[in-house]
């Protein structure tokens, strides 16, 4: 059971995109480690679950990137394990 003191509570999930959480996105097929995102993922889920059952609000976002507004650093970071912004 989740206790929280107010109806201002809301839970912010961010940046749970498959490329990056998923065996089958682009991260975990880049070959780098996955084990620590796949515990992070099973915990968010059970968060979630009880956060549903409380009646919590849940919001969800997701970072894009404007390759056109990106540092070229940044870019090639992502570009190395296959995202393209």
């Amino acid at each position: 059971m989740l206790n929280y003191r107010n109806s201002s509570t809301a839970l912010l999930v961010i940046d749970v995109q498959n490329d990056y959480c998923s065996p089958e996105g682009r991260v975990a097929q880049s070959g780098r480690p996955m084990q620590s995102v796949y515990r992070a993922v099973r915990n968010t889920e059970k968060l979630l679950g009880r956060a549903r059952r409380a009646g919590i609000p849940i919001a969800f976002t997701r970072m894009v990137y404007d390759p056109k507004k990106i540092s070229a650093g940044n870019l090639r970071r992502l570009e190395k394990i296959g995202l393209d912004g």
